[in-house]
């Protein structure tokens, strides 16, 4: 798995320089931090409860635009990547869980312009990510653990992006991943990632 994120942070790096060597306008590109939390959730039907955690996420983002319909303009908006990372959870019983997630998303944004330099937006799109399922394992002394399984991923939110030069803005958002209950530190279907960065426009 570190593999593939090696190979996306290098895609992420090199794209912003060949797409400004093709002269090409309309597409941004967006580097996003932030952090996230949970509270404690109960697991193997009250059999354990894992506490909650706080954990670093970012989010690397392509966008393309297609057209503009009225005062509005639509784009893809792709997720390169979404992660949270470290997110290590103990709970009421010997062990720990880890709690990251990776997902991988494609969707539209909506983007209306309040004046030369703000815009306001909101985004949806689905995919697939890598989550992490906890659980607690059989024997004399049982204990917390979890594994890693693929589920599909819906995501929705908004933001709001500044532009400070003509080819770059800051970008601040909020966005929802809905995927299965229970899933990396969730006790429901939701984790929601606030985000804030930089985006590079070409």
């Amino acid at each position: 798995m570190n593999n593939r994120r090696h190979l996306l942070m290098f895609a992420v790096v090199l794209l912003p320089a060949g797409v400004a060597a093709q002269g090409v306008q309309n597409k941004d590109i967006s580097f996003l931090f932030g952090a996230t939390a949970t509270g404690n959730h109960a697991i193997a039907a009250g059999a354990a409860t894992v506490y909650g955690y706080t954990a670093p996420c970012a989010s690397f983002r392509y966008g393309y635009q297609l057209t503009r319909v009225s005062f509005t303009s639509v784009w893809l908006d792709a997720g390169i990547g979404t992660f949270v990372t470290d997110a290590w959870g103990e709970g009421s019983l010997p062990g720990s869980t880890l709690n990251d997630i990776q997902a991988y998303t494609a969707g539209a944004r909506f983007m209306v312009p309040v004046n030369s330099r703000v815009s306001l937006y909101g985004a949806l799109g689905a995919g697939g990510g890598d989550f992490r399922h906890a659980y607690v394992s059989a024997g004399a002394e049982p204990h917390l653990a979890s594994y890693s399984t693929w589920h599909g991923v819906f995501e929705f939110g908004g933001g709001m992006d500044y532009r400070i030069r003509q080819r770059i803005s800051i970008r601040t958002e909020v966005r929802d991943f809905v995927s299965g209950r229970g899933l990396s530190g969730s006790a429901g279907r939701h984790h929601i990632l606030p985000f804030a960065g930089v985006s590079f426009h070409f």
